[in-house]
């Protein structure tokens, strides 16, 4: 409860105010000062005295900067902006709805969406430009300006914890890209030039290989859904149309409920897209399970439709998004 502080990098801290009076849920610093949210937001300038807001809203992040007097504050609204230090403000009504927000530089800032989706402000939140996506659930992020490239962002996420080096267009795992990235420094001499020059590559690299082992599980996992699924039902035919004993259908129902939850290990977040393409799956699955089961002999049209239904598939599931 209340302020703390470090000076020290945040090896040790002292309390500083409101020591049993508050519980700050959102805290950034600005040029003027601190402003923090306890269920009223409110300024301080030294941390020590504070002052109300005018602000009629709830914030879920606030996000400022040493440099200037503007500070974001993310709400269920839209992104509220303040110039004097958080203690005015004025809903954004142009900008994303934008969940996780962080400056780079005094102007330079970084927002993300509930969907992932990456946005970068070259104005200090005034005017925004989409410019890639993070996979899986976001829990926090930060940014920092290099002097020779665009900001470096970092990403926590429920599947660990991610990192861009080109202003937010390509993610990747944040120890491999610095450990290749070290790995370069050290042949190209430790420069700066050699970090602006190689840090991309590197990322694509990583980005690259890990794009092959999202579509490596997204496949396995179709499968594996395709196959609780149809056998499920199968089995539940057999037993209902086919006379078999009344445990088949148990086990189809069991089946049913694997598919179910094979369904929610995708790295894909989205329920809608990820039962969508599997409709394509099953379409191609059904007919691959009747010949290997029924002795079923598809004709060239159920042929051609499940092609189509897989490519359906391949265009829901890997169209490369983040370039638009």
């Amino acid at each position: 409860m209340g302020l703390i502080r470090s000076i020290d990098g945040g090896k040790t801290w002292a309390q500083l105010s409101r020591q049993g009076e508050s519980d700050f849920h959102a805290l950034a610093t600005a040029k003027s000062g601190i402003v923090a949210y306890d269920g009223t937001l409110q300024t301080s300038p030294d941390g020590k005295t504070w002052t109300p807001a005018t602000a009629g809203f709830v914030p879920a992040v606030l996000a400022g900067n040493p440099e200037t007097d503007t500070v974001l504050a993310t709400t269920r609204e839209g992104l509220q902006r303040s110039t004097d230090g958080g203690k005015t403000w004025q809903l954004n009504t142009t900008a994303p709805i934008i969940q996780f927000v962080a400056f780079a530089t005094g102007s330079e800032v970084i927002g993300v969406e509930p969907d992932g989706s990456v946005h970068y402000s070259a104005d200090a939140g005034t005017t925004w430009t989409h410019t890639g996506r993070i996979e899986g659930q976001v829990q926090a992020i930060t940014a920092v300006k290099e002097p020779e490239g665009k900001p470096w962002i970092w990403a926590a996420t429920t599947a660990g914890i991610v990192m861009s080096t080109d202003g937010g267009k390509l993610f990747g795992p944040r120890h491999r890209v610095r450990r290749l990235h070290h790995r370069y420094l050290q042949a190209d001499g430790h420069s700066r030039m050699g970090r602006a020059r190689w840090a991309k590559p590197l990322l694509q690299i990583a980005d690259c290989q890990d794009g092959v082992m999202t579509i490596a599980k997204t496949i396995l996992l179709f499968i594996l859904a395709a196959a609780a699924e149809i056998g499920g039902a199968w089995l539940v035919w057999q037993s209902v149309r086919e006379g078999r004993q009344w445990w088949w259908a148990g086990l189809g129902v069991v089946a049913l409920g694997i598919y179910g939850f094979a369904a929610t290990l995708q790295p894909d977040a989205h329920f809608g897209r990820i039962l969508a393409a599997y409709g394509g799956v099953f379409v191609a699955g059904s007919l691959a399970w009747g010949m290997a089961f029924d002795g079923f002999r598809p004709d060239r049209w159920d042929i051609t439709g499940s092609i189509i239904c897989l490519l359906g598939v391949a265009v829901i599931m890997f169209a490369p998004r983040d370039a638009g």
